[in-house]
């Protein structure tokens, strides 16, 4: 059985140690586009599309060519639902009004 999706709004806080150059930039990409994004849990089950409303990153260790040795963040995410035929998410709609 699965794991259930995250609430709405949910927040995550994370630490990583990339080994080969920054290991947040396709996440930090992300958020900086706005898109929504599909949601995929670590055993591939989708939880639909969801939107980086906030990314806060910190590198408290660093290699001595500068290079981050640790990356901590912390992810706020919101639900966006699934495109009408007109292409517009009844939720993320519903959540602005």
């Amino acid at each position: 059985m699965p794991p259930p999706p995250p609430p709405p709004g949910a927040v995550g806080i994370g630490t990583l140690r990339p080994l080969v150059g920054p290991a947040l930039d396709p996440l930090t990409a992300a958020a900086a586009s706005g898109e929504p994004q599909e949601l995929v849990s670590g055993m591939g089950d989708g939880y639909g599309r969801w939107v980086i409303r906030s990314l806060t990153v910190r590198e408290p260790l660093h290699m001595e060519n500068g290079r981050a040795r640790k990356q901590e963040f912390t992810l706020t995410i919101s639900y966006y639902g699934e495109d009408d035929e007109e292409g517009i998410a009844q939720e993320a709609l519903q959540a602005h009004n």
